[in-house]
């Protein structure tokens, strides 16, 4: 059921708007909301997938894209968990489903530098929508000792985008 309404989801994205597009801040914000409203309506235990555990990360493949384009997976991230700030290269919207986690966003301090300034936190839980268009920055953190599970929409499948450690950036102490 889930995996057949996300398949639906993402073939209406690509039917719209066709396997690659880069929306605008509307067009993103009304994605976003459409998949939060479906969240809503759907059981995530249903699926039965393992959580992560302390200091572990796993990725649920729920519908990837055969063209390569927008992409879901379910993220379950453990305690103790953290990420680099980085860049997707692509577009994204993300459904917290249960546990919290800590999004840092981040500014480059100069386009032509892998340096970046932490700029604002949000924490993102059960039922919280967070989007990010392809150039921003962000670096993530589970809080708390229960592992988090978070719907990612990408626009692309992530099998196609760069190596994850070249969209890496180190962050540093704003002056």
């Amino acid at each position: 059921m889930i995996e057949t309404a996300l398949k639906a989801f993402v073939a209406q994205i690509e039917l719209r708007f066709g396997p690659v597009f880069e929306p605008g801040p509307a067009d993103l914000r009304d994605l976003g909301e459409d998949l939060l409203r479906l969240c809503r309506k759907l059981d995530f235990n249903q699926l039965d997938l393992p959580e992560a555990g302390p200091g572990q990360e796993f990725l649920h493949h729920l519908a990837v894209s055969p063209m390569g384009g927008p992409s879901t997976y379910l993220v379950s991230d453990g305690s103790g968990v953290t990420s680099p700030p980085h860049e997707h290269k692509t577009w994204a919207v993300i459904v917290g489903i249960r546990g919290c986690e800590i999004n840092t966003r981040f500014e480059r301090l100069d386009v032509r530098s892998r340096q970046v300034v932490a700029a604002a936190s949000v924490n993102i839980g059960a039922g919280q929508l967070l989007l990010f268009s392809a150039e921003q920055i962000h670096a993530t953190a589970v809080l708390g000792e229960r592992a988090t599970f978070h719907l990612h929409l990408y626009g692309a499948a992530l099998h196609t985008l760069p190596p994850f450690k070249s969209r890496c950036f180190e962050s540093v102490s704003a002056a």
